[in-house]
């Protein structure tokens, strides 16, 4: 079996094999929308992250991504499963 029918075949057995344009848009989107999100994070706390080291904002920029994170796969669920 070549990967391209595993990934039909995983893409079938949840339901998505219909919606492919939509499970693809809106994966892609989603990751660049998180990419995004954390270079603008990244750029503003820039000095923060480089003069010391910040324990607590570092904590809550894992907990904002995991949160989004979270977030954006129940979003997704949730479009996908209309």
């Amino acid at each position: 079996m070549s990967w391209r029918n595993d990934s039909a075949f995983i893409l079938e057995s949840f339901g998505l094999n219909e919606n492919l344009f939509l499970f693809t848009l809106s994966m892609s989107t989603g990751i660049f929308l998180v990419i995004l999100f954390f270079g603008i994070l990244a750029n503003t706390f820039k000095n923060t992250l480089v003069e010391d080291e910040n324990l607590r904002l570092h904590k809550i920029l894992a907990l904002v991504g995991a949160i989004l994170m979270i977030l954006f796969g129940i979003f997704q669920i949730l479009i996908l499963g209309e």
